[in-house]
């Protein structure tokens, strides 16, 4: 887990509270309007062989189900799981996330190459992330108060 002074504010009790739950993260994003993800994320990556990768999705999975029982979330807001090489991530933002994720390979690609990328938010994008940025911070917050009152069961 990231020291204190190094996790954003607004995804900060979401990482906690996943280590509280013994789901160990690896890194984390509260997301950002001009730059970097356009939506929070959180990633997992066991210490340890692909069962426990396979077994904390599992439990995250089993949580985020919980959570969402009767609840009507838009689509882009609802926290999913992304299959990584080794881990996962969770994180919302939808299309959104997932244009944000492409241009992150693109821009690895380039830089591999010898070339030098850019991390540049359009206007347009911009007004969406400013938008909808909000309503995803909020999901984790919520799911972050799930997950506390989780362990005091």
């Amino acid at each position: 887990m990231k020291e204190k002074k190094d996790l954003d504010q607004k995804i900060e009790k979401t990482v906690k509270m996943l280590n509280l739950v013994g789901i160990p993260t690896s890194g984390s994003c509260e997301g950002h309007i001009d730059h970097d993800a356009p939506a929070p994320w959180v990633k997992i990556t066991p210490q340890k062989e692909k069962e426990e990768s396979k077994r904390l999705e599992k439990k995250i999975s089993e949580l985020l189900e919980r959570f969402y029982k009767n609840q009507d979330v838009a689509e882009d807001a609802r926290i999913t799981i992304e299959v990584a090489n080794f881990g996962f991530w969770i994180h919302n933002g939808d299309i959104l996330y997932k244009k944000w994720r492409e241009e992150v390979k693109e821009r690895v690609r380039e830089i591999s190459n010898g070339g030098v990328a850019y991390d540049i938010v359009g206007e347009k994008e911009r007004d969406t992330r400013t938008k909808r940025l909000r309503i995803y911070q909020k999901e984790f917050e919520d799911f972050a108060i799930f997950l506390e009152k989780e362990t005091e069961n």
